[in-house]
């Protein structure tokens, strides 16, 4: 079962559908009886009125229009043959003609109420096929306009109140349409009678719930105004029950004064029901305009107030029609034809309206294609009419001549035409492909492209990128998040145009979190969304979110709110969305990038400044200390010389060898500034390292190297893996309370592997944030310099169990071949 009928506004929706198919069958039952070319009705009188009306919905060019004067809706029918129209059994009253060859029965009417009697004649014709259309075709392409305009409201977001109650109203419109004529005559027998108390449940509900609806669209009125709710729903009701019971046939045998009492709270029911529509209607006329003048700050609120007051003037003359049933001379003419034009089609472009503006701005839809049917119905409908219409000036003295206009041919010709261009100007069709759809939004995503390029600061970029999404994607509101490591989650960085209500400052990251880059996601999604998207998905004014990743590492998010312009986001739309999160991708990567060039220069006068120090702290501890203290011990006086000569001989032998040990460190000192040995043999220099760490932090390490690695490796590759390694081993002695470390070199496969492992304490990833927080990059200078090789770097620690670093850098020569 399809979600929008597991819910009462669906049920709702197929009840109307049933019962309306039945009251249509009703009529067409009529097809082959003879009638006075007219159809009548009780139901637009209340129960007091002497007798029946020419419904609206009799044609212009139908023979009871052209009797002069003309008879309109103030006109009762008070007797046929001289017997009680409104208890007579009309149809009999045709059939007894039609059998005994009468061309006319003669019928007693009152013109404009107001006791001014006429008796008129009326052919008694056969009420054919044609006529059946020319009665009910407009009512049935109006109420199916309706009804399929309801679904798809309701299809598009089933639990929204908004959605339902537009539902319930235009389905109630639907059956009014439907079931407004369901025979050509008076009937008040019971099967007849039971197919009027639809109708009349319709029009007793259909004023409350379009003020209902007026409450709601397009933003709810705060404070909600529960009780009068209640209190207009109460009224619907009684003006229902009110309704159905004055068309019970038993009515009319009631005793006085009780038939009085209730002709009287009937007539006041009717008047009632009446007022309560026009006031749904002047509601949202001013509502709409409100919103049109104010706009709410937002060219969406602009856009679905003109879409509905387009609809509203659009359908004006067909609720004048209606209003003049209260307002008596409120209109010119009280039938929906104008000169012959049948105006019945307006009634579709209030719901129509109402329909696009709640599927695109509320909804957040794009436009369904049973709405892409009702336009096509209705079109196609409308311009038959007019068509008919001009046929009909044509004729020169059209409609009092009472020729048929051809409008059902028109209509099924158009509307053939209509369904074929729907299926081949959509975007799949190659009608749509050979119109180039596509254009408008490429230019868009082109001109995205050029806004933001040539922007290198990271902030900058970021709010230029957000105007951009709203300009030249025509959004209302766009976001940029950006990826921090360090809290873990996506920091709102830059948003442009509408701010109400405010967007969440961060977006934590997720398990879930797509794989697939610049993807993007759809919010309304029917699958579900992502749960670290639950707090945009809450404030509904982000359709669209794209995830910006490379390799695999997330950048930031781009936010897309809704589209002003036409429909919101479909799958075409989508297409360029992710073309314009890939360019997005690009720029936030080369933005981010510049951003850490910027910081290269801090860098390497940081790393310059820390070597100093290293340097001045060594010089300090050694050769300075040993020079300071060397003239105290060769301050000799001639008087010791001669006193002890062999000691002062043994000072100065001790203070040779101490000279030469501090020449030993300087030439130590000079070699790890640049070690020369490099250009020979990188084994030789690595044992010389490894020796003197062994030396000087009392650190047990083992070197295995293997063989042919000088020959692997140039000279530029082997300064790379020397400060690496050296970089390591200074960070075991400095941090790692180790008290093990093993060093590892081999060629194999065209590469030259290394590792360096300790069994000191590890670090954990927050440990080595703040490292880097704090300035420490010896992690990511190894890296560089590996990397800067042509080759791969990788560091592994687990708190407790020790480091390891390890990667490799390509051979040269004939070492891709050694193992």
């Amino acid at each position: 079962m399809p979600t929008w009928l597991r819910n009462p506004t669906g049920a709702l929706l197929l009840v109307v559908l049933l019962v309306s198919m039945a009251g249509i069958a009703s009529l067409a039952d009529k097809i082959g009886h003879p009638f006075g070319g007219y159809a009548s009705t009780l139901f637009f009188l209340p129960l007091s009125a002497p007798g029946g009306i020419v419904v609206q919905e009799t044609p212009a060019w139908w023979p009871i229009r052209g009797i002069n004067p003309p008879l309109d809706e103030y006109t009762y029918l008070l007797e046929i043959n001289d017997q009680p129209y409104q208890s007579a059994d009309v149809g009999a009253v045709f059939e007894r003609a039609w059998d005994v060859g009468a061309k006319s029965v003669t019928i007693l009417v009152d013109r404009s109420r107001g006791g001014h009697l006429a008796t008129i004649e009326v052919p008694v014709i056969r009420f054919d096929f044609i006529h059946f259309l020319e009665l009910k075709l407009p009512d049935l392409i109006t109420g199916f306009c309706l009804w399929l305009t309801a679904l798809a409201v309701l299809k598009a977001r089933p639990q929204e109140p908004l959605n339902q109650v537009f539902a319930v109203i235009a389905s109630l419109v639907a059956l009014q349409r439907w079931t407004v004529v369901n025979a050509i005559w008076v009937d008040l027998r019971v099967i007849p009678v039971i197919f009027e108390f639809p109708i009349m449940a319709a029009a007793g509900f259909i004023g409350v719930v379009l003020l209902h609806f007026a409450l709601l669209f397009p933003r709810r009125i705060e404070p909600w105004p529960r009780r009068l709710l209640l209190v207009l729903y109460g009224m619907g009701v009684v003006i229902t029950v009110l309704h159905m019971l004055s068309r019970v046939p038993a009515i009319y045998r009631l005793p006085e004064p009780r038939k009085t009492t209730l002709l009287l709270w009937s007539d006041r029911a009717f008047l009632a029901l009446v007022v309560l529509y026009l006031t749904g209607i002047t509601v949202l006329f001013c509502r709409m305009i409100w919103f049109g003048l104010r706009g709410r700050r937002s060219r969406r609120d602009r856009r679905v107030a003109l879409i509905v007051l387009i609809g509203l003037m659009a359908a004006l003359p067909m609720i004048l029609i209606t209003a003049d049933s209260v307002v008596p001379g409120l209109g010119v003419e009280t039938v929906p034809f104008w000169r012959g034009l049948d105006l019945r089609y307006l009634f579709v472009t209030v719901p129509l309206g109402f329909a696009l503006a709640i599927i695109r701005y509320q909804s957040m839809r794009s436009p369904s294609r049973l709405l892409i049917v009702v336009i096509a119905l209705a079109g196609s409908a409308l311009l038959a009419a007019i068509l008919s219409w001009l046929w009909g000036l044509s004729q020169g003295n059209w409609p009092a001549n009472g020729e048929h206009p051809p409008f059902p041919y028109l209509f099924a010709g158009i509307f053939a035409a209509s369904v074929f261009w729907s299926t081949q100007a959509t975007w799949r069709g190659w009608f749509g492909r050979l119109l180039e759809w596509d254009t408008h939004s490429y230019t868009a995503a082109r001109a995205f492209g050029r806004r933001v390029s040539g922007t290198t600061s990271l902030i900058d970029l970021s709010q230029t990128m957000a105007a951009a999404l709203v300009n030249e994607l025509q959004l209302d509101r766009a976001a940029v998040w950006l990826w921090k490591p360090e809290p873990g989650a996506f920091e709102l960085a830059a948003e442009a145009g509408q701010t109400d209500p405010s967007l969440p400052a961060r977006l934590p990251f997720s398990e879930d979190y797509p794989s697939e880059a610049n993807r993007p996601l759809r919010l309304d999604a029917a699958d579900g969304n992502p749960s670290w998207l639950e707090s945009l998905n809450v404030l509904r004014t982000i359709d669209v979110v794209v995830p910006l990743q490379t390799d695999g590492q997330p950048i930031g998010l781009l936010g897309l709110g809704h589209r002003w312009d036409e429909e919101i986001f479909d799958d075409r739309d989508l297409a360029i969305a992710e073309l314009v999160g890939q360019q997005a991708a690009l720029f936030l990567l080369a933005a981010m990038q510049i951003e850490e060039l910027r910081h290269v220069p801090q860098q390497i006068v940081a790393a310059q400044e820390s070597e100093r120090r290293r340097l001045a702290a060594e010089l300090h501890d050694t050769v300075q200390q040993f020079l300071g203290g060397l003239p105290f011990a060769l301050a000799f006086t001639t008087d010791e010389i001669r006193a002890d000569p062999e000691g002062v001989a043994a000072v100065l032998e001790h203070s040779l060898e101490d000279v030469e040990s501090m020449a030993e460190t300087v030439r130590r000192i000079r070699f790890n500034l640049a070690p020369s040995q490099l250009e020979y043999s990188l084994t030789r220099s690595l044992s010389e390292l490894v020796a003197h760490v062994a030396k000087r932090a009392k650190l047990r390490v083992s070197l295995s190297t293997g063989e042919g690695l000088d020959q692997a490796t140039a000279l530029i590759t082997r300064e790379a893996l020397y400060r690496v390694i050296q970089q390591a081993l200074d960070n075991i002695v400095a941090h790692a309370e180790a008290s093990e470390a093993n060093l590892r070199l081999e060629c194999a496969d065209g590469r030259v592997t290394f590792s360096v492992t300790d069994d000191g304490r590890g670090s954990t990833e927050a440990e080595r944030r703040e490292a880097d927080r704090l300035g420490h990059f010896g992690l990511s200078a190894m890296r560089q310099r590996v990397e800067l090789c042509g080759g791969e770097f990788t560091f592994a620690s687990t708190p407790g169990e020790g480091t390891t670093v390890s990667g490799w850098v390509p051979a040269i020569g004939e070492a891709a071949t050694w193992k």
